[in-house]
């Protein structure tokens, strides 16, 4: 379930999501909001970082056997 929320970026940080944005528009060849951009990112990197945890976590486990 989506909500709405109300959030405050830097101009550098808008700067670089708008370019994003130009990118995704073009690789989908349809219109997307800086909202689905943030919402992929987002996503994106927290997977990546639960991802990066999960075989940490391993690799520690691992070394105590």
């Amino acid at each position: 379930m989506k909500k709405r929320m109300t959030i405050s970026l830097d101009e550098k940080l808008i700067w670089m999501l708008r370019n994003r944005q130009t990118e995704m528009m073009l690789d989908k060849n349809k219109q997307i909001s800086i909202s689905a951009v943030v919402n992929s990112l987002l996503f994106k990197s927290l997977k990546a970082d639960e991802m990066i945890n999960r075989e940490l976590d391993s690799v520690f486990v691992r070394q105590n056997y």
